[in-house]
């Protein structure tokens, strides 16, 4: 049986192929390093040396995995003991704050949220912008407004469900660079450059706190991850720990790879992004560039999904009464029927003569949220790109 949990306005649940690629990508792609965590792993890895850096990420993996789905089951716990849900459009964090801490636990939910994704959207920003700059030779400006019409353009995808297909481009593009540091990586090896005896020791417990930074943004994905959890519309939460287990596996594959081989590869001094070590002359370094300013434009939007559904569901309570919904349904929940009452409302809306008409609330949420989506993904981008004296 399916529990309504889904925050979004698909009418179709998110299958686990999509949501695995969702909380994959995001995971890859880190929290608050810009998405070039996993990029940083080798010069981590160099802070306690090879055989300490793997313990940790295993560890570190382990750990943020089980916490992702001991969230879910706690959410799932909460939606089967309440009659009635508060529309707040905070996905599983959300309920789990107002069951522990009431109203206050809401709004402070709100404002980590918020905080969180507008720090994730700065370290995005400030990535792209000066590396366009660089490449294309073009103004700040210039870069800002490619910026601002993109994600305006994104920013119509209200689905988790699109914006998974949309990380499958992403995760396609980011496995260019794992492949570039394997080409060059035995190009070292076999000019008998590599490194790799000497990184296994000794072990360095002073670096711990250089290595767990990146590592554990590496793999930090909690909000978007519950987002797809309560889009999958599951009533036991068993499908979503196979997306945990899966997302993660490959993640910890991927992130081990280029931290233990990047650092085998280049030794201690290995470039803070490993594609920085590559040959300066290589066109790969440039493309590489290019893949980052890609996955991050792409993560950008992905980010922007909890602020949008927290936006779509703050118009809907403003412009309708909150509906008390079964112990399995809530009223941030009800995003996902908003098509099928838009349709039905247009139906009537034409049905009705010419002049007596009036715009039904539906219509109006529709026209607002489009309205929100618009404005505020491109103005959340231009905002993060600028620096304190143009503010």
């Amino acid at each position: 049986m399916a529990m309504d949990v889904a925050p979004s306005s698909s009418s179709e649940p998110l299958s686990p192929f999509l949501a695995t690629v969702a909380v994959m990508t995001r995971s890859r792609t880190g929290k608050a390093i810009i998405g070039l965590c996993c990029l940083t792993l080798p010069a981590a890895f160099a802070e306690v040396g090879l055989t300490l850096a793997l313990v940790g990420i295993v560890l570190v993996c382990v750990a943020l995995g089980t916490g992702t789905y001991r969230v879910a089951q706690c959410y799932v716990q909460i939606r089967h003991s309440k009659d009635k849900v508060a529309l707040h459009g905070l996905g599983p964090l959300g309920d789990i704050s107002e069951e522990v801490f009431g109203l206050t636990g809401v709004r402070c939910c709100y404002v980590a949220i918020l905080a969180s994704q507008f720090g994730i959207a700065v370290a995005y920003v400030d990535v792209i912008v000066p590396t366009v700059m660089k490449l294309m030779g073009l103004s700040k400006l210039a870069v800002q407004l490619w910026m601002f019409g993109l994600s305006g353009a994104m920013s119509f995808i209200k689905e988790l469900q699109g914006l998974a297909w949309l990380s499958i481009v992403a995760l396609s593009a980011f496995m260019y660079i794992a492949f570039a540091l394997l080409h060059f990586g035995i190009v070292e090896i076999r000019a008998g450059r590599d490194s790799f005896e000497d990184s296994w020791l000794p072990l360095r417990f002073a670096g711990l706190g250089a290595f767990l930074g990146p590592t554990i943004s590496a793999f930090e994905g909690v909000v978007v991850a519950q987002y797809a959890f309560a889009d999958m519309r599951v009533e036991d939460p068993t499908p979503f720990r196979r997306v945990v287990v899966v997302s993660h596996a490959f993640a910890l594959v991927l992130f081990a790879f280029i931290g233990c081989f990047g650092l085998g590869v280049y030794g201690g001094d290995v470039s803070e992004l490993i594609y920085e070590s590559f040959p300066a002359h290589s066109i790969d370094v440039q493309l590489c560039k290019v893949t980052v300013c890609i996955v991050q434009m792409i993560n950008f939007q992905v980010q922007m999904y909890p602020i949008f559904t927290m936006g779509d569901t703050a118009l809907r309570s403003w412009l309708q009464p909150q509906v008390e919904g079964s112990n399995l349904s809530s009223g941030e929940d009800n995003l996902r029927d908003l098509n099928e009452e838009n349709d039905k409302a247009h139906k009537e809306l034409l049905e009705k003569p010419r002049g007596v008409s009036q715009p039904s609330t539906d219509f109006t949420l529709r026209a607002l949220s489009a309205t929100m989506r618009w404005r505020l993904g491109p103005d959340w981008g231009f905002a993060c790109s600028m620096t304190w004296a143009e503010v």
